[in-house]
């Protein structure tokens, strides 16, 4: 499960740039994908919270993933570190959706909730 929590923390940081991508076209149009992109999209709206989730994605598996594979490599897996794993994926696809759609209360949680993930899985490595 810590290596699935991996691959998976990198697929929603893909996931985040096509729900970014597809976004830019349907609002700016093929144009503005192609350009320098000298004009950044709005930071309100949708727009701004796709911008934001993807970033915060970029952020939780620059902290997360190399935990996790690093547990996997030392050979330190644990029924914490597997629950870990798992209720990690589950937070960060949920922090995904609330962010998107504009659901704060609930996408504060599960950013909580993932970084006490994250948490549990940097002391797995050491204990």
């Amino acid at each position: 499960m810590e290596l699935i929590s991996a691959v998976f923390a990198s697929a929603l940081v893909f996931v985040a740039v096509l729900v970014q991508h597809m976004n830019n076209v349907h609002g700016k149009g093929v144009g503005y994908v192609l350009s320098s992109r000298a004009e950044p999209p709005p930071s309100d709206g949708f727009s701004g919270r796709a911008t934001r989730t993807l970033q915060n994605n970029l952020e939780s598996c620059a902290m997360y993933a190399p935990v996790a594979l690093t547990i996997v490599v030392l050979h330190k897996e644990t029924h914490l570190t597997t629950l870990a794993a798992l209720v990690y994926m589950l937070a960060r696809g949920t922090f995904d959706l609330c962010y998107w759609f504009a659901v704060p209360g609930l996408r504060s949680t599960a950013w909580l909730t993932g970084m006490i993930c994250t948490a549990i899985m940097m002391i797995g490595v050491f204990v």
